[in-house]
């Protein structure tokens, strides 16, 4: 981690008085192990802390199921360029608010060409680190600015994180990437106490730094700060050490406890104060190694007046020329059309740039998508192989607007090809967690703006677009703008186009308002729709609301509570959202409400008898593939042991159908998934799970959170009164976190 720590009085106003630089200001030795930088880098470097060290794991490229998903995300969201691993990847973030900025760009690029060079020189040898093409990405984040450093998050790691875990949404990236360093930069800025820095493979640099390189004022951050104007070189130099961070670089040995062990040498190199006097820095002897054994660092050309050509043969999958194909070079947008023999060429290209390759023909999708070619220093070739293009899905536009009141928002996905039946996966991406309803912080909850919305489209022949219908909740909070996103996942028929995730902004419509939505019958009904069945009301709602408009004075057999059961106990609630209860049920877990919302969404809405059908036996099929199952069940090929093993996890130590399902699996006319489903939906195991779905349940629908310790309680309550629900109910329908959800 890059921390921090104590340097002498004297040496601090020394190098004040060469450089005419500000420098870090550092506690004393013993003192905490993060120090507070002096104006203008006005921040605190990455702290080593178990927080931090959480934060790091959760969010690496080491941790499996993290290098799963943003793989996944990389393969979705971007063309795949091939090109030469180990890169240094500058990413520039601009929040939503803000509009992104060709000088911030062009100054970053450059910083990292001066640095490049830099590296160069003090590695010798003709050592430096690759860089991506294009050098600078620019990717617009779908919070405001100030979502990053103020409300919920102002906390010391608030920006740090918040920035990341956008930053690694957008572009797949992560730390301990093995291919990639990535050095974040946010037009956002921190507040005092917070920090930022570099650390396993990840840089990040907030606006002080966009300014800075601009050679504009920086913004004071903290009570001592002052605005001021630096040298440019002062701002590459910072970029220069946290890349060495990300570069696996540490601080010179002993200088964070205030007696740096290579004295004044070390004191200024650039992995401690050197920064704030670059280029009069250098690096350590003992980091070449270190950069060396990272593997991003290589030889690259030192001639940069050669010139050199890049050519290659376009061909279709069985190999036959394809003439006419159109091959462009990304970086000047020069163009060649392939010939009868499929060959094309690009000649004189100067030496010591980069040049992405891609071809194109109508009807054809090549592979690779495009080719990167670093520093070139030769002359290249590349063959690309065309297939048939897939029809192609996609949403129709990256970003809706919608009100408040609107009551829904329609995503419209459309697919290229209507020749044949597809499909495609959505689902709704939540960033508010569990931040209160009230929360002003640009984040969407799906517990109190927007109904959690998980299914699959199914394209019938001829059939072009369709479109995902995400409910609305018009609370009396104050909230200002809020966003939350739509994604398409699994294509079958098809391939995701290049507009698979929406943003979705929801316009606030309220001045401050005391009177509580919930009191009102029609928003109480349609509330019980959304939450308990997943889905708008229908004109049976009318029916609902009769009953309590028309409900006499303390008659408890049409009251609030009686009609909240009413939706628990419906039919449609139990042949949904109880049947995939059951299922967690049967891996011996109590399902979190995060797992548990989109799958009980896959089964909700609007859904014939035949659709409800292939619903569930796509989510059995998918739910027995889960670490859960495959960890209790997988293991065991014998039919017996296998239907012991559920029997006995569910709590039915026998059952008259046991034979029957273990004959299934060993002549075959059953498949597992047969038996998991014929077992869950038992009589015996419906009647024992019901009274702790019913509790979890009210966690789920009314909370909108997991349960706590209480619902031990609860359960009790449940058993001993013979599952007397009104005392239940009244607590949660009529608690404070309830009403809160929607207003004051």
């Amino acid at each position: 981690m890059c921390s921090t720590r104590t340097k002498r009085a004297t040496l601090l106003t020394i190098l004040i008085l060469i450089a005419h630089f500000s420098a870090s200001a550092q506690d004393r030795a013993g003192e905490a192990s993060v120090s507070q930088q002096e104006s203008p880098f006005g921040r605190i470097e990455v702290p080593d802390t178990e927080e931090q060290r959480r934060f790091v794991e959760e969010h690496s490229f080491k941790n499996p199921s993290f290098r799963l998903k943003q793989t996944q995300t990389s393969n979705a969201d971007a063309m795949q360029v091939v090109q030469g691993s180990k890169q240094v990847r500058l990413i520039y973030l601009v929040p939503a608010d803000k509009s992104a900025r060709p000088d911030y760009t062009n100054a970053i690029a450059n910083a990292i060409s001066n640095l490049q060079n830099f590296y160069r020189n003090q590695m010798g040898a003709g050592y430096t680190f690759s860089l991506h093409s294009p050098v600078v990405e620019v990717y617009q984040t779908p919070h405001n600015a100030a979502f990053y450093s103020t409300g919920a998050n102002s906390r010391a790691g608030g920006f740090y994180e918040n920035v990341l875990a956008d930053g690694f949404a957008l572009t797949g990236g992560g730390f301990n990437d093995p291919n990639n360093r990535w050095i974040f930069y946010i037009d956002a800025d921190l507040i005092c106490g917070q920090y930022t820095g570099g650390t396993s493979g990840i840089a990040l640099l907030p606006a002080n730094d966009l300014r800075g390189l601009t050679s504009q004022p920086t913004v004071p951050i903290c009570p001592s700060d002052h605005s001021s104007v630096l040298s440019v070189n002062r701002w590459i130099g910072g970029l220069g050490h946290e890349l060495g961070h990300a570069l696996n670089l540490p601080h010179p040995p002993g200088c964070d406890s205030g007696a740096c062990t290579g004295g004044q040498f070390a004191y200024n190199s650039l992995m401690y104060i050197g920064y704030s006097i670059y280029p009069n820095t250098y690096l350590l002897d003992e980091n070449k190694p270190t950069l060396m054994a990272t593997g991003f660092f290589k030889v690259l050309s030192l001639d940069l007046s050669g010139q050199y050509e890049l050519s290659g043969t376009i061909k279709s999958s069985d190999n036959v020329p394809l003439a006419g194909a159109t091959v462009t070079l990304s970086e000047t947008q020069d163009s060649a059309v392939s010939d009868s023999n499929g060959s094309f060429r690009f000649s004189r290209l100067p030496a010591g740039h980069d040049f992405t390759v891609s071809a194109g023909l109508p009807g054809y999708r090549f592979s690779p998508q495009a080719v990167l070619f670093n520093n070139l220093d030769r002359n290249e070739s590349v063959n690309f192989i065309g297939t048939p293009q897939a029809s192609l899905v996609q949403i129709s536009t990256g970003t809706y607007q919608v009100g408040e009141a609107d009551g829904h928002v329609g995503v419209v996905v459309t697919r290229t090809d209507t020749s044949t039946a597809a499909s495609v996966d959505y689902t709704t991406l939540d960033a508010a967690g569990l931040a209160a309803c009230n929360s002003n912080n640009g984040a969407a909850s799906s517990r109190c703006d927007y109904a959690t919305s998980v299914g699959t489209l199914r394209f019938a022949l001829g059939e072009g677009s369709k479109t995902i219908f995400v409910p609305l909740v018009n609370d009396a909070y104050t909230e200002g703008a809020e966003n939350f996103a739509v994604s398409l996942t699994n294509p079958s028929g098809a391939a995701l186009g290049p507009i698979s995730t929406a943003s979705i902004t929801i316009n606030d419509d309220d001045a401050g308002s005391n009177q509580n939505p919930i009191d009102q019958t029609p928003f109480f009904i349609r509330q019980h729709y959304i939450d308990f069945l997943g889905r708008e009301p229908d004109p049976s709602a009318q029916a609902w609301q009769d009953i309590l408009n028309n409900c006499a004075p303390g008659d408890s057999r049409c009251d609030r509570i009686e009609v909240s059961a009413g939706f628990f106990r419906s039919e449609e609630f139990q042949s949904r959202g109880y049947f995939i209860y059951r299922f967690y049920s049967a891996v011996g877990k109590i399902p979190r409400y995060a797992e548990f919302m989109p799958d009980f969404a896959k089964v909700s809405g609007y859904l014939s008898a035949q659709q409800l059908e292939q619903n569930k036996i796509s989510f059995v099929n998918e739910f027995m593939k889960r670490a859960d199952f495959q960890t209790k069940y997988g293991s065991l090929v014998d039919p017996t042991e296998y239907v012991d093993a559920l029997l006995k996890t569910l709590g039915i130590a026998s059952h008259p159908s046991r034979t029957s399902w273990i004959d299934g699996l060993s002549n075959g006319s059953m498949t597992r998934a047969q038996v998991l489903r014929g077992i869950v939906e038992t009589a015996e195991v419906y009647a024992k799970s019901y009274n702790e779905a019913f509790v979890i349940m009210q966690y789920f629908g009314y909370l909108g959170r997991d349960a706590d310790i209480s619902y031990l309680s609860w359960i009790q309550t449940m058993n001993t009164t013979g599952g007397n629900y009104r005392v239940m109910i009244d607590g949660f329908l009529n608690s404070v976190e309830y009403r809160q959800k929607f207003g004051p």
